[in-house]
């Protein structure tokens, strides 16, 4: 997963970043981009590029089976892959859809309550309409790629030079906002796909014997499909019997033996985002001396001597909290600090994350905070 802060994207970049996902499979690699995938070694001549468009029809062209159909009503189902070239309303050019993102009534009553969103309207004949809201996270949106219709073969949206140097099946998706993103993550990261439930019952043909019957389910990550899955089980008899999950033999041992599941060499830090009279702090074990009034602060000081930009100098604000540091023993929190950061970081990091990334990756920026 990667995150890119389009807002701060010129027009050039923005147009750079679009094309870089690929839904058609004559688009993967184009003639014009032969030499520098032969300047890389991924190719040796022209002639290469038939064997990437094969590939790509092997590779990435999408046929139904059970694992893409969703339940979308009781017995019925349907894929649940989009095609590209059919939902775009202009197949020419990249297009950015809106993501169906639905709330429930208490949480839509607030959100209007508190003025995030605009009042629901609902009509006549019970149409309601859409959430509108100023804030783009409520307005998530998911891009497509323009398709060629000619030989469409509804393949998976691919970046051109990894599938090039893989040769395998890639599903690249961009997202806008973190409304889209964070319910994308929940709904394949965060929840467990049943795929096979297993029930636990006596045979009446086999003079009570002990069998296990195994049925394969549809998505279960989408909530539709498991909700439909859901009430079929619910009007089947075997739901009084014992059921599980098949599970690999690996996943078995790692949960018996309480192996972790996660690796990771990031050091994560804690950063409460509470008022900063509720912020808990840490006696610093020193006093001040009395005449610390009297000092001033050294590098307001400095600053008004040789400095005489005004967006090179602290508000007053933040001298305010400055100087209160100064004379307080209780730590400080890291909201605080990154709210008195240099001013010349202001227009460079403007994220509380990216601050404390950088601060503690980069001695250089951590010694001038310092």
């Amino acid at each position: 997963m990667l995150k890119v802060n389009r807002d701060k994207l010129s027009d050039e970049e923005k147009l750079f970043l679009e094309d870089l996902i690929r839904a058609s499979v004559i688009d993967i690699v184009r003639v014009d981009e032969v030499d520098k995938m032969i300047d890389h070694g991924l190719m040796d001549s022209i002639v290469d590029l038939d064997s990437v468009i094969e590939d790509g029809k092997k590779i990435l062209g999408h046929h139904c089976s059970p694992r893409c159909l969703v339940m979308t009503s009781p017995g019925v189902f349907c894929c649940r892959k989009l095609d590209n070239a059919k939902v775009s309303p202009d197949n020419t050019k990249h297009v950015f859809k809106p993501l169906p993102n639905n709330y429930s009534l208490e949480c839509l009553n607030r959100l209007v309550k508190i003025g995030i969103i605009k009042p629901i309207q609902v009509k006549e004949d019970g149409y309601e309409a859409p959430l509108k809201s100023s804030l783009e996270y409520f307005h998530p949106k998911r891009h497509i790629p323009p398709t060629n219709p000619t030989g469409d073969i509804n393949m998976s949206p691919v970046d051109g030079y990894l599938f090039n140097a893989c040769r395998s099946m890639q599903n690249v998706q961009w997202l806008t906002q973190c409304g889209g993103v964070n319910k994308y993550v929940v709904k394949y990261i965060g929840k467990i796909d049943e795929q096979n439930y297993v029930i636990i019952c006596t045979d009446t043909h086999k003079n009570g014997k002990l069998v296990t019957k195994a049925f394969f389910l549809h998505n279960t990550k989408v909530s539709t499909s498991k909700i439909n899955k859901d009430k079929l089980k619910e009007n089947n008899k075997s739901k009084y019997h014992c059921q599980g999950r098949i599970i690999s033999q690996n996943e078995m041992i790692y949960l018996m033996l309480k192996y972790a599941e996660v690796y990771t060499d990031l050091n994560f830090i804690a950063i409460p985002t509470i008022p900063l009279e509720l912020c808990a702090g840490v006696d610093k074990g020193y006093k001040e001396s009395s005449d610390a009034n009297d000092v001033g602060l050294i590098c307001d000081i400095v600053c008004n001597d040789i400095i005489s930009d005004k967006w090179r100098q602290h508000t007053d604000v933040e001298k305010m909290i400055l100087n209160d540091i100064k004379l307080s023993k209780i730590s400080t929190d890291k909201i605080t600090q990154f709210s008195i950061r240099p001013p010349e970081l202001k227009y460079i990091i403007d994220q509380v994350g990216n601050y404390y990334r950088w601060i503690k990756i980069i001695p250089e920026i951590e010694s001038i905070y310092i």
